[in-house]
C-alpha cells in the first residue's frame, strides 16, 4: 500500500536520513520516539508538504514523491487544533466534502454520515472553539475522513484529551482500521503506541532504528535505546565469561541462553512477568534464583 524507500530530507539542524518503511493494506503502523526525532517530518513528507531531499515514495502502486498534496488521496489530522474557527462544526466538514462532491444532497447525506458515525451530530451548529479536547478531534477525524482518503496519517491525536476520551478515541481509532483504512499514526506514548499498533516502528536522530510487531518490541527489543523507550526496566549491560554465563556489575552471575563465544559484552533483558518472589525458597527449574531484600514498594 505504501511505501518508502530511502527517503531523507535536511531541516535547518536536522537531517532525516535514509527512512524505509512498508505499509499494508490492512496495518495500524504506529511511529513511536522522543520530540524532534522527526517522526512528524516524515509523516509530513508522505502527506507532500514537506519534499524530500532523496529517496521515493510509493502508494497504492504508484509514486507520488513529487505529487502535489491533493491527488495524493491521503488524509492527515494535526496534533494542534487544525480546525477553522470561524466556521461551525457543521461547515467545518461540509469544506472537506466540497473538495470531493459537488451536489448538495450528496454532501448533506456524506455529512450525516460522518456525525453519526463519530457521535457530533449534536454538536454540528457549534462552533470548534466551545469544544472539549475529545469532541474537537472527533470533529477533526471527521473532517479529514470526509474527502474519503486510501490512508490515514495522525499526528499525536491523543495529546490533548484525558484518560476517558483517549479510550474511547482508540475505540473509534481500531474500527476505522478495521473497516479497511491503514494508518500511519505518530506518537511519543508507548503505552497508546502498544494498545494500538499491529506493526511499531521506533525514530531517534532523524532514523528508524527498529521496527516489528508490538510482541517483539516488549518480549526482544533491538537495542538499549529502545529497550529503555519502550519502557523495559530490568535492562542491564553484562560481560559474558563464558558462552551462557553473564557477570553484572562484577557482583551478580546470570546464567544465559548460549552466545558466541566471542561475544564478551553484552546486554540481557529480564522480563517481569519471568520473575517469582517468594518469602521462602522452594525447588524450582529455574537456572536463576537469587536471595534479595525488597528495599521500596
Amino acid at each position: 500500500m505504501l511505501e518508502v524507500n530511502q527517503i531523507s530530507a535536511k531541516l535547518d539542524d536536522f537531517q532525516l536520513q535514509g527512512i524505509n518503511l512498508s505499509i499494508a493494506k490492512s496495518d495500524y503502523f504506529v511511529l513511536l520516539g522522543p520530540s524532534g526525532s522527526g517522526k512528524s517530518v516524515l509523516l509530513e513528507i508522505i502527506a507532500g508538504l514537506i519534499k524530500p531531499a532523496s529517496g521515493h515514495i510509493r502508494f497504492d502502486g504508484q509514486d507520488i514523491t513529487h505529487q502535489k498534496i491533493r491527488q495524493r488521496k491521503i488524509g492527515l489530522m494535526f496534533q494542534d487544533n487544525s480546525a477553522f474557527p470561524h466556521l461551525t462544526v457543521k461547515e467545518n466538514i461540509e469544506f472537506a466534502i466540497r473538495l470531493r462532491y459537488f451536489s448538495k444532497e450528496t454532501i448533506s447525506t456524506r455529512l450525516n454520515i460522518l456525525a453519526n458515525q463519530f457521535d457530533i451530530t449534536h454538536l454540528l451548529n457549534r462552533h470548534t472553539q466551545t469544544l472539549s479536547g475529545g469532541e474537537l478531534q472527533r470533529v477533526l477525524l471527521a473532517r479529514t475522513l470526509a474527502s474519503e482518503p486510501k490512508m490515514l496519517l495522525l499526528d499525536e491525536p491523543l495529546s490533548s484529551v484525558d484518560t476517558a476520551q483517549k479510550d474511547e478515541l482508540k475505540s473509534i481509532l481500531r474500527t476505522i482500521n478495521r473497516n479497511g483504512l491503514p494508518m500511519l499514526h505518530v506518537t511519543h506514548d508507548f503505552e497508546e503506541a502498544i494498545s494500538l499498533a499491529s506493526t511499531l516502528g521506533v525514530m531517534n536522530d532523524g532514523k528508524l532504528i527498529s521496527s516489528g510487531t508490538p510482541d517483539q518490541f516488549l518480549s526482544k527489543p533491538d537495542n538499549e535505546f529502545v529497550a529503555r523507550f519502550t519502557g523495559h526496566k530490568n535492562f542491564y549491560r553484562v560481560q559474558f565469561t563464558s558462552p551462557g554465563i553473564a557477570v553484572v556489575n562484577d557482583k551478580i552471575t546470570v546464567r544465559t541462553p548460549p552466545v558466541p563465544e566471542n561475544i564478551e559484552i553484552g546486554s540481557i533483558l529480564i522480563e517481569p512477568r519471568q520473575i517469582i518472589l517468594s518469602r521462602n525458597y522452594f525447588a524450582s527449574s529455574a537456572q536463576n534464583v537469587f536471595k534479595g531484600t525488597v528495599s521500596d514498594i
